[in-house]
């Protein structure tokens, strides 16, 4: 059974790595700096909503399924749905 961490923190990792995109990528993309989108997704820190909603907008993925415990559905991966 999986901890409340692992469901926070692996949405926002999986997302990034399926977006091929590395942490230092996705953080000047957000305008962070790596350490601190690190401690996001190790969930070590607090996220501020703002930068909530610009992960999903960024990820492309329903910020429910990414902050509100929801699991990434694997399938889509199958599917080839992986946006570029």
């Amino acid at each position: 059974m999986q901890n409340d961490s692992n469901i926070f923190k692996m949405p926002i990792r999986s997302l990034r790595v399926r977006m091929n995109l590395t942490q230092d990528t996705a953080a000047k993309k957000l305008g962070v700096a790596v350490p601190t989108l690190r401690k996001w997704e190790d969930d070590t820190s607090d996220m501020p909503i703002h930068f909530m909603i610009k992960i999903a907008e960024m990820y492309k993925y329903p910020i429910d399924y990414i902050f509100f415990g929801k699991h990434i559905n694997l399938i889509d991966i199958l599917k080839g749905e992986i946006v570029k």
